[in-house]
């Protein structure tokens, strides 16, 4: 239950961090109205996602669905930036003048929240959509409907309520902050996400073949686009902060002695409202972060590697043969050299044509190796996440690429290309 349900909370808190600070904001300069393009985005991407859920259930064509969304994203989230900055602008000019603040949007406004927030749905209801099938890869569920199986989903489920209860608490904190105060903070989470989008719009330029993939390139890309995740913990981090100001931001009460009882209360009563929504959104994000702290130290409980096979070599080549690899896990061999050295290493199918073949270190952990978590790679001694798809590429914590070929039916790793880091192994 726990893991399904962080699968789920993490998506949403995301979305309701974007999202709800966006909503915030246009509450703060009197657009309300505005609103009800982003809500439109949002509910018109429901169909969207369940259409995308479908298509990548039947087609493989995630790692191209995940480039367009990256390039999408990185223009959206730009235009957005220089939207929220004129918006915050315009209202200050207003509010300064005392001028009545005009209810009326642009058409360049609708349209451009409509489809940002459209893009926000796609991208985050399609992978909170697709938690179901994460779990069906579990051995569990292979024996029919039952106990376990109902908790893995009803943790699912609350994962996305708490974050919707989240995001409504964001927008209702923003009660306390100033226009300037929500104009900064939402432009700084959402610079912060366009670096993000940036990286994967490169990496996916990289896929696509129009930047060449040297290994000097890769090299300063793949700590980056491995460490992406990290975004997410940066995005949470400056929001409890924020709203740890906001909550202990003093806020003294008018003098209400010139107003009549009524009004008093009624200011009493916002001032109140204030404080409460604050504390709200406190207390929420930090149970989301316990939920999440909870999982991460369960997750990453000492992991026992796989196996390694003990191989010998054939005419000076190690023969694997691709129908081993057909799982896409990693297989993990190893070879005594003459010397009493035990030099390890692995394979892993990444593609339908692309193998990644390297030895179980790297230039940092040494001999440490490595364990698999769906598809990423990690180091079991620093919990470095690589993608497996920048296996073979050589930088950061990456393992050692180990030269090899390829036949209609084998992997052939020559003895000599092995045993080139036999005295890194004797270590």
């Amino acid at each position: 239950m726990l893991e399904t349900l962080a699968l789920t909370l993490r998506d949403s808190l995301e979305l309701a961090i974007l999202s709800g600070l966006l909503f915030g904001f246009i509450y703060k300069i009197q657009r309300k109205k505005l609103n009800n393009y982003g809500y439109s985005g949002l509910a018109m991407a429901l169909l969207f996602s369940a259409l995308l859920v479908y298509s990548l259930n039947h087609l493989r064509i995630a790692k191209e669905i995940e480039i367009f969304l990256s390039f999408s994203g990185l223009f959206l989230t730009i235009m957005m930036m220089g939207w929220i900055y004129y918006q915050g602008k315009k209202y200050r000019k207003k509010t300064d003048q005392k001028n009545q603040i005009r209810q009326n949007s642009s058409l360049f406004s609708q349209i451009i929240l409509f489809l940002f927030t459209l893009y926000l749905g796609i991208k985050y209801e399609t992978r909170i959509f697709l938690f179901p099938k994460e779990m069906t890869q579990s051995d569990m569920l292979t024996t029919g409907f039952n106990t376990d199986l109902l908790l893995q989903y009803s943790g699912g489920v609350l994962g996305v309520l708490l974050g919707i209860i989240f995001a409504f608490t964001l927008v209702k904190a923003h009660k306390k902050l100033t226009a300037v105060a929500s104009r900064n903070l939402i432009i700084l989470i959402y610079l912060i996400n366009s670096v993000r989008l940036g990286i994967l719009s490169f990496y996916g330029l990289i896929v696509k073949g129009f930047i060449t993939a040297t290994p000097k390139l890769i090299s300063k890309l793949a700590p980056l686009y491995n460490n992406i995740d990290h975004f997410f913990y940066i995005l949470i981090v400056i929001i409890v902060i924020s709203l740890f100001i906001n909550l202990f931001k003093k806020e003294s009460l008018a003098d209400l002695t010139e107003l009549n009882p009524a009004e008093g209360r009624k200011i009493k009563a916002e001032f109140k409202n204030k404080i409460f929504w604050s504390k709200t959104g406190v207390a929420v994000l930090l149970f989301c972060i316990l939920l999440l702290g909870i999982n991460y130290i369960y997750a990453n409980q000492e992991i026992e590697l796989v196996p390694a096979i003990a191989t010998e070599p054939v005419n000076g080549q190690f023969i694997i043969s691709k129908a081993v690899l057909e799982d896409e896990k990693i297989h993990r061999y190893s070879y005594e050299t003459e010397s009493g050295i035990l030099i390890k290493f692995f394979l892993i199918k990444k593609t339908e044509d692309a193998y990644g073949v390297v030895y179980d270190a790297c230039e940092i952990c040494g001999v440490a190796g490595y364990y698999q978590r769906e598809d990423e790679i990690v180091c079991k001694r620093c919990d470095v996440v690589m993608n497996k798809m920048t296996i073979n590429f050589p930088g950061g914590c990456n393992p050692i690429p180990l030269p090899y070929g390829v036949d209609k039916d084998n992997i052939r790793i020559n003895l000599k290309e092995l045993l080139q880091r036999e005295e890194f192994f004797a270590k």
